[in-house]
This record gives structure tokens, sequence and C-alpha cells, in this order.
């Protein structure tokens, strides 16, 4: 698969390449920088690029390894958004791609994102980013046949009330 990024075509889209894509989407128009149009067209770039990506079955890989980088370096609260809203899209549309002994490693890795999430940073700032999370798994209960006992298994490991309510 290719991905157009900024004119250039591209294999594998890297981590550093989608957090200087959620970086400039997201990145306010100030004095110093760049004129409107270029701001804009720097925006466009980074959403068409993105978009690419989460209509890519690349994007499993992408948002895991996304959320798994905010495990070990502070996270930019954007593109966490943007990996766990691309899962929540992936799981919801696309869940028929994924071989079924990777679904117990898909739930364990929503689960640890929201433990960490709970247990490191302000729940306001981050209550966008547990909401597509425990959607995420409010699905998986709904899709994977193979999960036995998941609303037990919810009740004992979700790291907090306001998570299990979601889902």
């Amino acid at each position: 698969m290719s991905t157009q990024t900024h004119g250039c075509a591209m294999n594998e889209p890297t981590l550093e390449s989608v957090l200087a894509a959620v970086s400039a989407l997201y990145q306010p128009l100030t004095l110093d920088s760049v004129t409107s149009s270029e701001h804009k067209q720097t925006r466009d770039s980074a959403s068409s690029f993105l978009t690419a990506i989460q209509s890519s079955p690349l994007a499993w890989k992408l948002a895991d390894e996304l959320l798994q980088h905010s495990l070990y370096v502070k996270p930019d609260i954007e593109a966490c958004y943007f990996a766990s809203h691309t899962l929540r899209t992936r799981i919801q549309n696309n869940f028929h791609e994924l071989p079924v002994e990777s679904h117990v490693s898909l739930r364990e890795s929503i689960l640890r994102y929201l433990t960490h999430l709970s247990n490191n940073f302000d729940q306001q700032q981050v209550r966008v980013i547990r909401t597509q999370l425990t959607i995420s798994l409010a699905r998986l209960v709904i899709l994977d046949e193979n999960w036995d006992k998941p609303l037990n298994e919810l009740v004992n490991r979700l790291p907090d009330r306001n998570s299990l309510i979601q889902v």
C-alpha cells in the first residue's frame, strides 16, 4: 500500500511520520508561523495522510504503536486521540480483518491503555481518549464471540467506575 504525503509516495508510514502529521494537523496558526494559505495546505495534507492511514489495514498496527508510545513517553494527547479513535473505528467497521488469534492481544492492549490513562493523567484531559477506548471495549464484547464472560472480566479489570459505566 502506498500513501501520499506532501506529494511523495511512501510504502509504510512510520510512527514518526504519523506523529508529525498529527502535530501538523493540530498546530495553531500563529503570527510567527507561515502564511494562512501555507498553514491550510499543511493541515490539509496532514489530514489526507491521516485519513488514508485510518482506512488502511496498517491502521491497526499504527494505532497500537501510538498508544504504546504513550506508555513510555509523555503522551501527545492529540496523537492518543487519533490512535484511540482509529482503533474504535477499525473495530466497529473492520473487525473482520483481524485474525481470531489477535483478539485477545487487542483486548489486553486496550485494557492496559485504559489502566495507564486512569493511573497517570488528569481524567478531564484524557476523557475523550478514554471514551474512544471504552467504546472499543464495548464493541469487542459484542463482536468477539470467543471472549468468555466479558462482563465479569471487565468488572474485575477496569481501573475505575467511569470506564466501567462507559462500557
